[in-house]
C-alpha cells in the first residue's frame, strides 16, 4: 500500500494527530517540569542569597509579631500545622518580590550599572536579548507569585508551588535571626544620647513629595492621637500636585533633582524629658509623640520605669486561666480532660490538703474550683483555655528574652558614658589649649625647628616674639605664696596613682600649683615651659576646708579624685594629699 494513501486513511489519521498532540503535551508539560525546576532550585537559591541589611530582616521580624499579634492574615490550621506559620509570611513575601527583586529586575541599568557604582558591569552588560530576558522573568514572576489575574493557569499553577518554598525561606530567615528590633532601638536611643556627631539623612526631592502625599492619603490609618505631630505637620505643608510629582520624577530619572539634608534630634532628653515606648512603634520617643500621649494611665505612670522600657501585662490574679496555670504549674500531673472530671480532681486534692490543715494549698483549691465553674459558666472549651495559657506563657517568655537582651544592651551604657567623658574631657582641653595659643602664639617645636631649617620666619613666632617681650616681667608668679608640683614627680613617687584623658601623654609638663584661699586650698592645673611661663591652662579648681579634713581622716589605703566635682584627672593616695596640702603655706 502507498506510503501516501496509507496516510490519507481517516482512521489512522485521527490516531496520527491524537499521537501528535500527546507528545506535544509531554513535551511541554516536560518543558514546564524543567521550568519549575529551573525557578525552585536556581532562582529560590539566588533569593536566598540575597544579600539585604539586617535592619531590613530586623523590619520583616517586627512585621511578622504584628501580623501574628493582631491577627491581621486568616489562617486555617492543617494536619502539619506549618502553613499557619508560612501564610503568617505572605505579606512579607509580597513586599520582598514586588518591592525588592521585581524593581531590581526591571531596571537593571539602574540597579546594575553606573548609579550604583557597577559601571564596569554596565558595558555589554545589558543588549537585546538580556533585556528581553529579564523582562520575560519578570513577567513570569508576576503570573507566578503575585497571582496577576491572566490566563496563563500554567504559570499560575506552578506560581502555587514555587511559593511555600520562598515562604519557607523567609519564615527559616526570620526564624534563625537573632535580631530584637525591639532592643535595638530601646538600646540605641540611650546610646545616642552619648553621640555627639549630628546625624543627618539625605532625601531627594521626588522621595520627599512622594513622601508627604503618601501621608497626606493614608493619614487615618497612621494617625496615632487627635492631635498627631506628624498629621499637624503634614497639612500645613499641603498635597503636592500631580504635575510636579511627575517633574520631580523626569528629574530624578536624569540625576538632576536636588538632595536635602534633614538633621535628626537624636539627643532629644536634653529638650525633652519626657520619654515613653510608644504602644504602636514600640519605640523611646517623647511622649507627646507617643500612641498613648492623651491616655490619663500613661500621665498617671509619668517618670515610671516602663517610661523607658516596655512592659507586658497578661492575665490578672483572679482571671480563671491564670488561676488555673498556676494550680497546673505546683501540683502533681492531672489526667482530666474536661472540666468536669477536673472539678473531681481538685475536690479530691482539697479534701487531702484540709485532712493535712494546709491553708494554702486549700485556698488555691477552692479558688481553682470557683475558676472551673466559671469556665462551665461561660461554656468555654478545655481548648479555649489552653491556647490562652500557650499564648501568655510564649508572651511572657518573648518578653523576658526582650528585657534580657535591654539588659545586654544597656551594660554598653558605662563604656559609652566613659568614651563621652573623655571626649568632652579632650575636647575642653583643646579649647582651652587653642584660647591659650590664641593668647601666646607658641608653635610646636618641631614646627619651629623645620622653619629654622628653611630659614623661615613664621608669622606665629613674630607674634610670639612681640607677646613675649611685652610680658617679659610678668612671669607666673602670684602676692600669694604658693606651692608648686611637678605631675611626673608626685607620679613617679606613687603620690598619683592614675592619671586620665590628656594629662598622661604631658606629665613633663604638668604643674600643679596649689595657694590658700582662706580655710580652702586652690589647685591650678597647667602646662608650663622651662622659663615658667604658662604654656596652657588646664584646670583650676577648689578643695573646700570640709574636704581637706575628710582626707586627713581618711584610712591608709583609701584613694580619692580630682578635681572632686566633674570629670576627674588624677587619682591620688588620700593620705599623700592629706600630706601634701598640709604643706600648702597659709594665706596672708
Amino acid at each position: 500500500m502507498p506510503d501516501a494513501f496509507w496516510r490519507k486513511s481517516p482512521s489512522i489519521a485521527a490516531k496520527l494527530k491524537e499521537q501528535a498532540a500527546q507528545e506535544l503535551r509531554a513535551d511541554f508539560t516536560k518543558e514546564l517540569e524543567a521550568f519549575y525546576d529551573f525557578f525552585k532550585v536556581d532562582v529560590v537559591s539566588a533569593i536566598s542569597r540575597l544579600h539585604l541589611p539586617a535592619s531590613f530582616w530586623s523590619f520583616l521580624a517586627f512585621c511578622r509579631e504584628t501580623i501574628k499579634e493582631f491577627q491581621l492574615v486568616g489562617t486555617e490550621e492543617d494536619e502539619a500545622g506549618t502553613e499557619v506559620e508560612l501564610q503568617m509570611c505572605e505579606p512579607l513575601f509580597r513586599l520582598l518580590i514586588s518591592g525588592i527583586i521585581l524593581p531590581v529586575l526591571s531596571h537593571p541599568k539602574k540597579y546594575g550599572g553606573r548609579e550604583v557604582g557597577l559601571w564596569r558591569c554596565e558595558k555589554g552588560n545589558f543588549d537585546g536579548d538580556v533585556l528581553f530576558n529579564l523582562r520575560a522573568v519578570v513577567a513570569a514572576f508576576e503570573d507566578m507569585v503575585l497571582l496577576v489575574p491572566s490566563g496563563k493557569k500554567a504559570l499560575n499553577k506552578i506560581g502555587s508551588r514555587l511559593r511555600p518554598e520562598v515562604l519557607r525561606f523567609i519564615l527559616e530567615r526570620l526564624m534563625t535571626g537573632g535580631d530584637e528590633p525591639d532592643t535595638i532601638v530601646t538600646v540605641q536611643t540611650f546610646l545616642s544620647h552619648y553621640d555627639r556627631v549630628p546625624t543627618s539623612i539625605y532625601i531627594s526631592t521626588s522621595q520627599l513629595v512622594l513622601f508627604q502625599n503618601m501621608i497626606l492619603n493614608n493619614v487615618n490609618k497612621i494617625r496615632l492621637t487627635s492631635g498627631d505631630p506628624l498629621d499637624e505637620a503634614a497639612k500645613k505643608v499641603g498635597p503636592w500636585s500631580e504635575e510636579f510629582v511627575k517633574e520631580a520624577k523626569g528629574k530624578a530619572d536624569k540625576g538632576l533633582e536636588a538632595l536635602y539634608r534633614l538633621e535628626i534630634q537624636h539627643r532629644f532628653f536634653f529638650t525633652d524629658r519626657s520619654m515613653t515606648v510608644c504602644p504602636a512603634s514600640k519605640c523611646t520617643v517623647p511622649r507627646r509623640l507617643s500612641s498613648a500621649a492623651g491616655s490619663e494611665s500613661h500621665r498617671a505612670d509619668e517618670g515610671d520605669v516602663s517610661q523607658n522600657v516596655d512592659v507586658i501585662r497578661t492575665l490578672k490574679e483572679d482571671n480563671p486561666h491564670k488561676v488555673l496555670e498556676d494550680l497546673f504549674r505546683h501540683l502533681p500531673p492531672l489526667t482530666a480532660t474536661n472540666f468536669q472530671d477536673l472539678q473531681s480532681e481538685f475536690e479530691a486534692l482539697l479534701a487531702q490538703f484540709a485532712a493535712a490543715e494546709n491553708d494554702f494549698w486549700e485556698k488555691k483549691l477552692s479558688e481553682g474550683l470557683a475558676a472551673v465553674g466559671d469556665l462551665i459558666d461561660t461554656e468555654t472549651s478545655p481548648e479555649e483555655v489552653l491556647d490562652t495559657m500557650a499564648s501568655v506563657i510564649l508572651a511572657r517568655n518573648r518578653h523576658s528574652r526582650y528585657l534580657q537582651s535591654v539588659l545586654a544592651g544597656l551594660s554598653q551604657l558605662g563604656t559609652a558614658r566613659d568614651r563621652h567623658g573623655d571626649e568632652i574631657r579632650r575636647t575642653e582641653m583643646e579649647l582651652k589649649a587653642l584660647i591659650q595659643h590664641s593668647k601666646t602664639m607658641h608653635l610646636p617645636t618641631r614646627i619651629l625647628e623645620a622653619a629654622k631649617a628653611e630659614s623661615t620666619i613664621l608669622r606665629g613666632s613674630e607674634i610670639n616674639f612681640l607677646i613675649r617681650k611685652q610680658d617679659a616681667r610678668v612671669r607666673t608668679k602670684t602676692g600669694n605664696k604658693v606651692l608648686r608640683l611637678r605631675l611626673a614627680d608626685l607620679v613617679e613617687k606613687g603620690q598619683v596613682l592614675a592619671c586620665y584623658s590628656e594629662l598622661d601623654t604631658v606629665q613633663e609638663h604638668v604643674y600643679l600649683t596649689l595657694w590658700s584661699s582662706d580655710s580652702d586650698v586652690i589647685v591650678h592645673v597647667g602646662l608650663l615651659d622651662d622659663d615658667g611661663f604658662l604654656l596652657e591652662f588646664l584646670k583650676e579648681f577648689p578643695i573646700l576646708e570640709s574636704m581637706v579634713k575628710q582626707v586627713a581622716l581618711a584610712d591608709r589605703n583609701a584613694t580619692i579624685g580630682l578635681p572632686p566635682e566633674g570629670p576627674v584627672l588624677m587619682k591620688w593616695k588620700s593620705m599623700e594629699l592629706a600630706s601634701i596640702l598640709k604643706s600648702v603655706p597659709p594665706a596672708d
